[in-house]
């Protein structure tokens, strides 16, 4: 979007809430916010889902949760859905592709095909790579967006009150446990704990973890999540980078009621988290997270 940056007046206000290459179920995370100061919306979510659609659970959790997010954002302000998508589904969309685009005509919000323009207006190829379309074709299309934002407007209470207390976040430095690590960027801000294996985590009463937050660059471990209804294991590789800082968003399928997690050594049976790397970097086992984020569904 830094066409749509470089485009907009000087007096709008832009705030990036979105976490790289993770899925919708991140926004989760920001339904408790009151957004309704903010005149419009945006979600730029398509090509993420479309990638990691299996991280985020089976079809009917998935639709569930993509519900939940999107009513409750289009009942606070003007929605505007971004129909970015995977260069493989350029010619025939997605699922995940039309599952938005019949959410944005039911919640009278907008959707703005960005690869219809880009096949419209540019010879092809119009991809850079895989989720990406070439940074001047972005860019001009950030700037036709500028300029039709203000008509994309609506009496956004005929979507009526939409209740926000069904996702929650559990920060954890509330558990004061291992060290306090704050990472930041242009981007974003954040405090990490640095936990080591063996570490556990003890909630107050079972939750539906649904993702967590972490630094990738300094996570390589196993996480448990365990409760009431059995245990899962999901695995962290990512490459360490002490003087790095990679914010991720960390899904588990279909969510899992738990009440404690544990930090393990890596083991071969985890399930994979998103974007793993194959290389072991050695050194010590750990993951650096920030916050728990739980749906009652």
């Amino acid at each position: 979007m830094a066409g749509f940056r470089d485009a907009a007046p000087a007096d709008w206000q832009i705030d990036n809430m979105s976490v790289g290459a993770s899925p919708v179920s991140q926004f989760g995370a920001r339904l408790s916010q009151d957004l309704s100061s903010y005149d419009h919306i945006l979600v730029d979510a398509i090509p993420n889902d479309e990638n990691l659609l299996s991280f985020v659970g089976a079809e009917p959790f998935y639709d569930a949760l993509l519900d939940e997010i999107l009513t409750t954002l289009a009942a606070q302000s003007n929605l505007v859905i971004l129909g970015f998508c995977n260069r493989a589904h350029a010619q025939n969309r997605s699922a995940v592709y039309e599952k938005y685009e019949v959410a944005a005509r039911r919640l009278n919000g907008v959707f703005v095909s960005v690869i219809d323009y880009a096949l419209a207006n540019y010879p092809e190829p119009v991809f850079l790579d895989g989720p990406h379309i070439l940074p001047e074709i972005a860019r001009s299309f950030g700037a036709d967006l500028v300029s039709k934002l203000a008509n994309f407007g609506q009496d956004v209470s005929v979507n009526g009150a939409f209740g926000t207390t069904n996702f929650a976040e559990i920060a954890l430095s509330e558990f004061a446990l291992g060290e306090q690590v704050t990472k930041k960027n242009s981007l974003l801000s954040d405090t990490f704990s640095r936990l080591h294996a063996g570490t556990k985590v003890m909630l107050q009463e079972p939750a539906n973890v649904i993702g967590f937050n972490i630094d990738a660059t300094m996570s390589y471990c196993d996480i448990r999540f365990v409760g009431p209804d059995g245990q899962r294991r999901i695995g962290l590789r990512y490459n360490m980078a002490e003087n790095g800082f990679l914010a991720k968003f960390v899904p588990v399928p279909n969510g899992h009621l738990t009440n404690c997690i544990e930090v393990l050594e890596p083991g071969p049976d985890a399930e994979k988290a998103p974007h793993n790397r194959p290389t072991d970097p050695g050194g010590v086992r750990s993951v650096a997270m920030s916050r728990l984020l739980t749906w009652r569904c």
